[in-house]
Formats: structure tokens, C-alpha cells, sequence
């Protein structure tokens, strides 16, 4: 939709905009619709940000017809009632009303805010659960209106199909339904950049909560294009990413302090930033253990790196969890989607599987010495630290 400065200060207006998408059309009430999609076997959801609009759908082949023009009446045709509006509106509040308490919301958040610089009302910036209620107390429906005739068209849109169905006749339907919804605005990526910030380290108190919840992170330029990229996401499996990881078997198998761990390499696909992200949930007085067994950890695997027998047993699970990720259609429609909206072909994740088992220990070990700076880490704790007699 448009770029940053056309979609800036809309974010209530954007979501509700796409929360309203599936609440009722020129043809059918909300529950109509909702009649219509069971009767057909069809399950189907929408939503909307500042920058994109999403519709996705799953159904049986003799219905793809009646889906694919269900999602043209969905995304072409709504209404935006009155009588939806206001129960959509408070209920979005009461769930942000309760992430103000829950630890799993309040640590995250907050990592991710303290890693980005862009203004509020920014499209990239990340907005604050008190940011979120003030701009939900404010947005009318009339916005969301505004904001659905200002920037909702197909001009830039992707379309992927996935399983047993007639191409010609999919076509045929989708140029008819869609071919002529032009896009009020012109399109243009909006990337971001990463900003060197401070290493900090918090705590949060959530009174009254049984979990608190650890987060590790820091920030570095790169995108999946980056020659590293490939290094860092196996080293990532390797490190937390799944239930083989070095920090699951330290933190909760061995040291038997938190009830789960896992890690994250996430990188953007155009913009130069990716984000590090550990997290751990666990009992509040054990904060600091989980906190002290991750630094050390992070500092073996600085010092002693990784076994070329680790990396070999993390090849053959990354290939096994592709193929097994590429046998589910949701999964393919998705990376099909994304292919088409960058100009990609598949031959793109075949480059990616072949730079991943190219890879030895030593260029891993070299790209984790690289990029994973215990100096440049930042950490965030959120629980009942007061009740447990835990101080930083």
C-alpha cells in the first residue's frame, strides 16, 4: 500500500480495515457469509497492515470456484458496517488491555521497541501496547472506510494456488474477478534500516503472574540475500532453533530451568536488518539462572564453535524439515506468493538448500564470532520478580 509517508499514523485504521473484510459484503451479512463458507467447505481469513493486505483460504476442489469469488466479494465488496464496527473495536482493545499484564507480550514487545528508532506512526515503527490502546480509543469507522478506499486495489497484488484444480479455468476466474481492481496508489517497498542502539538489560514487573518470561537479542545489517545468511540460519538451528538445540538441552533438559527455549535468525528480505531473538519461559525465581546459563553458553560456543558432526546432523534436519515444509500446500502457496511479489523463481530455494550443504563448521564458526556480540546484547526480563525476591 502506497509507501511510509502515505501510510503513516494508520495503523488502528489498517487493521480494523482488515478485520472488517469478513464481516459483511454487498451480498452477505457476516453470518451469511460465514453460512456460505461452511455450506462450501471453505475456511478463509483476512488481514490488513499499513503496508499489505493478506487473504488466504483453504477448501475442497469442487468449491474453488465458489472460494475464489468469495475472496473477490470479501476484498472488493465490503460494507464496513456500523453494527460491527464498535464490538470489533473493544474487543481488539481487551486483548491489548491483557497483554499489558502477561509477561509473553510485555518482554518481546519490548525488545523488538528497543531495536527501532522510527517515529510512532511510522509504518516500520513498533508501536507500543499503550500507543496501540490510544490510536484504537481514537480511530473511527469512518477511517477504516478511508483507509480501504484510499489503498485497496490489485495492481501490485500476488495470487498463488495450491493442489487439485483446473489452471485455465483458476485463470480464467481470477482475471475475471480481479484483473480490473486497480490500485488507488502507487506501490513501493518500504524498507528498514538497523540502528546501533545501546546493549540494555531490563526487567518488567507483571504482579500476580506465574511465568516470567527471557528474552536475548540484538540486531545486525543483513537481509537473506547476505553471503552469512545461510551460516547464521543453520547456526540458529544449532544454537536454539529446535528441540536439539544447544539451549534447549542446556536450559531445559540440563539445568531444568525453564519449561521452553528456542531462538530465532530472522532476516528481511530486501530490508538490511535482521533480528537475534532467544526466549525462555520460566518460573520467576529462576530468572537469572536461565539468564547466566544462556550467556555461558553463548560464550562456549564463541570459544569452542561448532563440531563438524553437528553441523552434518543440522544439515540433514534442515533438509528434512524443507522437504517436509514443501509437502504442505499452505507452505508452498506462501513461498510462491512471496516469489511472484519479488520477481523469484523457485530455483531460488534450490540455490539456498545447495549454499546450506556447502557449508563447514569453520564458515559457520567464523559467521557466529562475527555477528552473535555478547557486548552487543541485549537482554529483557518480565514476571513477578518482587514476589520471587529477585533484583537485577
Amino acid at each position: 500500500f502506497g509507501d511510509e509517508k502515505s501510510a503513516f499514523g494508520k495503523s488502528a485504521a489498517a487493521q480494523l480495515a482488515g478485520a472488517m473484510l469478513m464481516r459483511g459484503s454487498q451480498k452477505h451479512t457476516r453470518q451469511q457469509l460465514q453460512d456460505e463458507l461452511d455450506r462450501l467447505k471453505i475456511q478463509m481469513g483476512a488481514n490488513t497492515s499499513e503496508t499489505d493486505a493478506n487473504l488466504n483460504f483453504n477448501t475442497v476442489r469442487a468449491s474453488l470456484t465458489d472460494a475464489l469469488k468469495l475472496a473477490a466479494e470479501v476484498m472488493r465488496q465490503p460494507i464496513f458496517p456500523e453494527s460491527e464496527f464498535e464490538p470489533l473495536r473493544q474487543s481488539t482493545l481487551g486483548r491489548i488491555e491483557n497483554n499489558r499484564k502477561e509477561p509473553g507480550a510485555l518482554a518481546p514487545l519490548a525488545l523488538r521497541k528497543h531495536y527501532n528508532k522510527y517515529p510512532a506512526g511510522d509504518p516500520r515503527a513498533v508501536i507500543s501496547l499503550e500507543e496501540q490502546i490510544s490510536s484504537l480509543n481514537t480511530v473511527k469507522l469512518q477511517d477504516a472506510r478511508a483507509f480501504y478506499r484510499d489503498f485497496f486495489g490489485a495492481s501490485n497484488a500476488e495470487l498463488a494456488l495450491v493442489g487439485d484444480f483446473d489452471p485455465a479455468e483458476a485463470r480464467k476466474i481470477v482475471e475475471a474477478e480481479f484483473g480490473a481492481w486497480k490500485s488507488p496508489k502507487p506501490y513501493t517497498l518500504v524498507l528498514r534500516n538497523r540502528d546501533a542502539v545501546p546493549a540494555v538489560n531490563q526487567m518488567i514487573e507483571t504482579p500476580d503472574k506465574a511465568n516470567a518470561v527471557f528474552m536475548a537479542g540484538l540486531t545486525v545489517a543483513m537481509n537473506e540475500d547476505h553471503e552469512d545468511f545461510p551460516a547464521m540460519a543453520l547456526a540458529n538451528q544449532m544454537f536454539g532453533g529446535d528441540l536439539k538445540s544447544r539451549l534447549f538441552h542446556r536450559i531445559r533438559e540440563q539445568d531444568s530451568y525453564s519449561y521452553g527455549v528456542s531462538s530465532a535468525w530472522a532476516s528481511s528480505v530486501r530490508s538490511p536488518f535482521t533480528q537475534f531473538m532467544a526466549q525462555a519461559t520460566c518460573a520467576p525465581q529462576n530468572i537469572l539462572k536461565v539468564e547466566a546459563s544462556f550467556k555461558d553458553e553463548l560464550a562456549i560456543l564463541l570459544k569452542d564453535g561448532f563440531s563438524q558432526e553437528e553441523v552434518a546432523a543440522a544439515k540433514k534436519t534442515y533438509a528434512d524439515d524443507r522437504t517436509l515444509t514443501r509437502s504442505g500446500d499452505g507452505s508452498v502457496a506462501r513461498t510462491l506468493s512471496r516469489n511472484a511479489q519479488f520477481g523469484w523463481t523457485m530455483s531460488r530455494e534450490g540455490d539456498m538448500d545447495r549454499k546450506v550443504a556447502a557449508l563447514t563448521a569453520a564458515k559457520i564458526n567464523a559467521a557466529v564470532r562475527k555477528y552473535l556480540d555478547p557486548a552487543a546484547m541485549s537482554y529483557f526480563k518480565a514476571g513477578d520478580f518482587k514476589k520471587a525476591g529477585i533484583t537485577q
